[in-house]
């Protein structure tokens, strides 16, 4: 009875938050459109949220006054370690679950916002 409230896509949560949270941030994403579902736009979830843009390269980027979407589990674990003023806000599955089986590192299952000061 849980899961008939709930959308089984992540993303939609993501909306939410970013809609109560950044509505006036700066925000990038790193490797996948979090406003895409499919390489579809949801227009009925993301027509009200704030424009995003992808970051052009994460390698040279000074990660300062922004929110970072990231999907990638491992490009997040590697920009909270070399940016010491990145912390992570939101994620859409607690690590532990995501740590309980390696594999669902690598599917990006996760969705996650990090803010950089």
């Amino acid at each position: 009875v849980f899961t008939l409230f709930y959308p089984a896509e992540r993303q939609t949560h993501l909306y939410r938050y970013i809609y109560n949270n950044l509505s006036n941030e700066n925000i990038l994403y790193t490797d996948q459109n979090p406003y895409l579902i499919d390489d579809l736009k949801p227009s009925f979830y993301v027509s009200f949220l704030p424009n995003i843009s992808k970051i052009n390269d994460e390698n040279n980027y000074k990660y300062k006054n922004i929110s970072l979407i990231i999907n990638d589990y491992d490009i997040y674990k590697s920009i909270l370690e070399e940016n010491l003023n990145c912390k992570k806000i939101y994620n859409s599955y607690p690590e532990k679950i995501i740590d309980l089986n390696k594999n669902w590192k690598k599917r990006n299952l996760n969705w996650f916002i990090v803010k950089c000061n």
